[in-house]
């Protein structure tokens, strides 16, 4: 057996003690995603059950069903088209963000052009 094989095998327990985190960092996904207490999220076309990933959220943090009032907004695209079609809404209706947000919209859609 490879040598990687075997350490990859042996660490598999180890990966399961840190269900919330991502990558190899060891930060937690809501940390990475500015997730904070408090605060509002909104999954947009996210894949089933991804908030499971972001579990635990910090004390007081909440799934909302739409954008208005969301602070932090997690947008799932499959295509550039997509992402365009759908930020600009999602950018309006959070709350203090909407303004970079919008930018960043209206740059992606420079860029295409």
């Amino acid at each position: 057996m490879k040598p990687a094989i075997r350490k990859t095998i042996r660490n598999q327990g180890a990966n399961q003690a840190a269900p919330n985190t991502a990558g190899y960092s060891g930060t937690p996904l809501p940390k990475k995603l500015g997730i904070r207490e408090q605060y509002a999220v909104v999954l947009v076309n996210a894949p089933p059950r991804f908030e499971r990933k972001l579990e635990p959220l910090p004390e007081g943090a909440e799934f909302v069903e739409n954008a208005t009032g969301a602070r932090v907004a997690v947008q799932f695209a499959m295509s550039e088209a997509e992402l365009v079609r759908d930020f600009r809404p999602t950018s309006q209706g959070a709350t203090g963000q909407s303004r970079s947000m919008d930018r960043l919209a209206q740059e992606g859609v420079r860029r295409e052009n």
